[in-house]
């Protein structure tokens, strides 16, 4: 089932399951977005440590992952035959929030994106929200739909492995 909401000139669909998920533009200022949204049968304090500590993180994103949980930390993301994301911890609220910058190998230096991890306590659960931003740094248009579109397939095939790991693990 699929519902389609209006907000301020921006239109989402979202699938009314456990997992939600959108890409939406800021027509105003040409911002594109992926958005997906997690309910977990998890305290906050477990999310928070499968996302953040690099034991947790291999066991559900891929071997070698990190993502240090403090300011200036570090993204590090080895993926595929050679292939390497990068980035670096620009916000963080402890158990709540993080966002980090993102840029792959193969990228131009200009070419860098955000993904942002939020958590919201629900009743006897935790909502993950995951916003990946910064696709407008991209010129090439072509490029640039070529790569939201694989990114949102990959953040809907990531995710799924992270609420069955952590739900087989609590």
């Amino acid at each position: 089932m699929l519902l389609f909401i209006k907000l301020s000139k921006t239109y989402a669909v979202v699938t009314l399951l456990f997992l939600s998920s959108a890409i939406y533009a800021d027509e105003k200022k040409k911002h594109i977005v992926i958005y997906e949204q997690l309910i977990l049968s998890a305290s906050k304090g477990k999310v928070w440590s499968t996302l953040t500590e690099h034991k947790e993180l291999s066991r559900w994103w891929n071997k070698g992952v990190r993502l240090e949980p403090f300011v200036g930390g570090q993204f590090y993301e080895p993926w595929g035959e050679g292939q390497l994301a990068t980035g670096k911890v620009l916000k963080l609220k402890k158990m709540d929030s993080i966002t980090f910058t993102w840029q792959e190998k193969s990228w131009k230096a200009y070419e860098n994106t955000q993904c942002t991890f939020n958590l919201k306590k629900l009743s006897g659960t935790t909502l993950l929200e995951v916003k990946h931003s910064g696709w407008e740094t991209f010129k090439d248009v072509k490029k640039r739909a070529r790569l939201v579109k694989g990114f949102k397939k990959g953040w809907g095939a990531l995710l799924p492995k992270l609420k069955k790991y952590i739900e087989l693990r609590h």
